[in-house]
C-alpha cells in the first residue's frame, strides 16, 4: 500500500496510520516529519569556523603537522530563526490513544527533543590542496 500526501507547507507534521480490524479493535501508530522548502540559515558574525588541526601559531590558518585528517569546526555559526522560533524540534508530547510502542521514538524526527546543535559539527572530509 502506497500513499501520497500534498502537505501545504513548511512545518512540523504528525502522520497518524490507524488499522482496524474485522472486529472493530484498532492500533494507532504515528510519525513525524519536519518539511521545510522556506527557511533561512543565517550565521552568526561572531563565532568562526575554524580548522581545528590547525596550528595556533598561525590562529588555525595553516596545518603544519603532518596528518591525514583535517578537522573543520562551525560550533554556534549558523542557525535556522524559522525552526528555533516555531520550536520544531523540541520534545512533542504524547498522543492519546497511540500506546509508546506504537509511537515514533526511533525516527529521525522522533518525539523526543531534538537537539539544536548550531552548526556544531565537525567536518572530517575535506578537500585538501598540496602547493
Amino acid at each position: 500500500m502506497q500513499k501520497q500526501l500534498n502537505l501545504p507547507g513548511t512545518g512540523l507534521y504528525s502522520i497518524h496510520l490507524t488499522a482496524y480490524d474485522k472486529a472493530g479493535n484498532y492500533k494507532s501508530a504515528r510519525r513525524f516529519v519536519l518539511y521545510d522548502d522556506n527557511s533561512h540559515v543565517s550565521h552568526n558574525p561572531y563565532e568562526h569556523t575554524r580548522v581545528a588541526t590547525g596550528s595556533k601559531e598561525t590562529n588555525y590558518t595553516w596545518v603544519i603537522h603532518n596528518t591525514t585528517t583535517i578537522e573543520v569546526t562551525w560550533t554556534k555559526r549558523f542557525r535556522n530563526a524559522l525552526h528555533d522560533h516555531n520550536k520544531w524540534l523540541n520534545e512533542i508530547s504524547e498522543s492519546h490513544g497511540i500506546s509508546d510502542l506504537f509511537d515514533d521514538f526511533n525516527g529521525s524526527m522522533s518525539v523526543r527533543h531534538f537537539k539544536n546543535v548550531y552548526g556544531d559539527y565537525v567536518c572530517s572530509s575535506v578537500l585538501v590542496f598540496l602547493i
